[in-house]
């Protein structure tokens, strides 16, 4: 063979070895490129979107509507199936031209246990909307669900975005812990091929080909499968004994929790939808944990040294928090992650006028709950997260009813159990809402004085049923069975003239009056200065549109062999409530017999000597 005969062969063989390698790269680039094409394509035309398809955490055995379409009345109703977690709402099948729809997913919070709907901040949301831009129609619709985690709130969201929304409020967090998911497939899972399988399952293609062959999510082996309703651990009587010390499974709790908030995100950002998303807080000051452990790998000496100082700390806990704070620190520096013993260090703080490092111990005490029913201080800023990245709307209802505690540690003048706000409470995350509606440009709303917001208020309460209050006393003693709360009894009684005033709030939000003078009297005996407190108490009740709530502590607070302290604030809290009910005989009277009592009063001292300093002039111009 010749030189130049051997150079052909040895060509044609390179050729041959290029071809192997360009032909089926060639290839692979048409099947990506072709792929890429019809992603583009199924991304434009929207098809085989891929939420719902995501969730790496759950599946569900079936999805049912929330909303039916009843033809005769023309509106939309929450279906009969889904009752028993929802409270029935309906809104109008056609949106009208000035329609302003909003749609509150979330759990019982968001419901406005344990009242109903007609007190949730929902509610007041839409009178507010209402009264400020009175030629719109506003629809504020109820969607919070009875023990309704966040990953249940998706598919109710999927639906609603059909429903032309102009805002979405989102309220979810206390949920997370009720329903028992193993996580075996996450735990098991390799962090690369988890990655690269959640890349895929984020592509219309995969969800096409999936929908096509009739595969879901949830049919992976090893993932949790819940049924279609909630089934809560505590509603079995075995329920407590479940929960235990386990903090890799509150980690992936919380986890899916930051998963389905960006699902929801992502979900109302492809829908062109606003949507706000609401941190929740919680109730520390009068809520012990549920249940507590030590870490299971604490030593046997250790165990029996801390049990020893803990119950040295118990003796001695109601006469002297000074001496058991001592003893439950000698426990702490043994094992300090027991939440039992983070909320007794806290009481004791708390009683020693050592508020601030009270608050950072009941923090501690909710998030190490070995059974979390709160909204834990990691979801929480997992809430802030998302909107901060994400660049989404949030109310920080946490930190309104924060400020609102004169200590900055809501109790029960917030919280009217665990987590569930009192009306108060829920009127000022309403304004919070409206604000933010406002300050994002969804709606121009029209100026609310104090005043005017009051008689809104007023107005409202005055169409309630007279047992409105009582019946949910009834319903917080439910939720209270419920969640076992006669285990705790020995941590919920209060130990301080603060925790007597905060009970008898409680009380009386549920018309228990009796129980709630009973209470008010032991706060004032422990400390005189609780009376001014419960003065302030009535201001709060004057807001919100309760003047003759307000009056009857008012005339009970008159009665006190203590009130000099107070007496200018009283007189100014006499006449303004009685301005408010319109009582002129009653006003004037006593006008006449304060007033130099209350011209001399400096108005900047309190909230009702400034109210009386408004309403002063125009009461008494309108006598002439």
């Amino acid at each position: 063979m010749t030189t130049s005969e051997k150079k052909i062969v040895t060509a044609r063989r390179h050729l041959r070895g290029w071809r192997r390698v360009v032909f089926p790269l060639l290839a692979v680039l048409a099947g990506v490129g072709f792929i890429v094409v019809l992603e583009g394509l199924l991304w434009v035309t929207d098809v085989g979107r891929p939420q719902g398809y995501t969730d790496p955490f759950v599946g569900f055995s079936g999805i049912h509507p929330f909303f039916g379409l009843v033809e005769e009345e023309g509106v939309y109703r929450t279906e009969t199936s889904r009752q028993p977690f929802f409270e029935p709402q309906e809104f109008l099948a056609e949106k009208p031209q000035n329609g302003f729809r909003v749609f509150c997913l979330g759990g019982s919070t968001v419901r406005g246990r344990p009242y109903q709907v007609d007190t949730a901040f929902s509610k007041w949301l839409q009178l507010e909307m209402q009264t400020r831009h009175p030629d719109r129609l506003f629809e504020s619709v109820n969607c919070g669900g009875l023990s309704y985690a966040s990953y249940r709130l998706i598919p109710i969201l999927q639906e609603v975005l059909k429903h032309q929304p102009d805002v979405i409020v989102v309220a979810t967090g206390h949920n997370e812990f009720l329903e028992d998911r193993t996580y075996e497939e996450i735990k098991q899972r390799n962090r690369v091929i988890t990655w690269m399988q959640e890349r895929a399952y984020s592509l219309h293609t995969v969800t096409l080909a999936r929908e096509v062959l009739g595969t879901k999510r949830e049919d992976a082996d090893g993932i949790t499968v819940l049924p279609a309703e909630v089934e809560a651990a505590l509603d079995s009587r075995t329920g407590y004994a479940s929960y235990h010390y386990d903090r890799e499974w509150q980690t992936h709790v919380v986890d899916h929790f930051e998963q389905s908030l960006r699902v929801m995100v992502d979900l109302c950002q492809d829908a062109g939808v606003p949507l706000i998303l609401v941190k929740l807080g919680a109730n520390l000051r009068d809520c012990p944990p549920f249940k507590s452990e030590l870490h299971p790998d604490i030593k046997p000496e250790q165990e029996r040294a801390w049990y020893v100082e803990f119950n040295k700390g118990t003796e001695v806990d109601e006469i002297s928090p000074s001496q058991a704070l001592q003893h439950y620190q000698a426990a702490e520096a043994i094992e300090d992650e027991h939440a039992l013993l983070a909320f007794r260090i806290g009481r004791c703080l708390d009683r020693m006028g050592r508020t601030d490092e009270a608050g950072l111990y009941y923090r501690r005490a909710r998030d190490w709950d070995v059974c979390p029913l709160r909204i834990l201080d990691s979801m929480q800023q997992v809430v802030a997260r998302i909107a901060m990245e994400t660049e989404t709307p949030f109310v920080d209802a946490h930190q309104l009813l924060v400020k609102a505690d004169p200590d900055g540690i809501p109790g029960y003048d917030q919280y009217m159990d665990h987590v569930h706000p009192t009306i108060g409470a829920h009127q000022k995350m309403a304004a919070g809402l409206a604000a933010k509606i406002a300050e994002i440009g969804l709606i121009e709303f029209n100026d609310l004085s104090a005043a005017g917001r009051r008689q809104m208020y007023r107005d409202y309460f005055n169409s309630l049923e007279r047992s409105y209050l009582a019946n949910g006393g009834r319903r917080v003693q439910w939720l209270e069975h419920w969640a076992q709360r006669q285990r705790l009894i020995a941590e919920t009684g209060p130990q301080d003239d603060r925790g007597w005033e905060d009970l008898g709030h409680r009380n009386f939000d549920f018309e228990n009056v009796e129980a709630t003078f009973n209470a008010y009297e032991t706060a004032c005996k422990l400390n005189p200065n609780s009376l001014g407190r419960i003065l302030d108490h009535a201001f709060e009740l004057f807001q919100q549109g309760r003047p003759g709530d307000a009056l009857l502590l008012v005339k009970w607070l008159r009665q006190s062999e203590f009130i000099d302290g107070i007496r200018e604030e009283l007189a100014a809290a006499e006449f303004v409530v009685a301005v408010e009910l319109e009582n002129t005989s009653v006003a004037t009277a006593t006008l006449n017999e304060n007033r130099d009592l209350l011209l001399e009063a400096d108005a900047n001292d309190s909230r009702w000597l400034s109210t009386a300093a408004e309403v002063l002039p125009r009461f008494e111009a309108g006598a002439d």
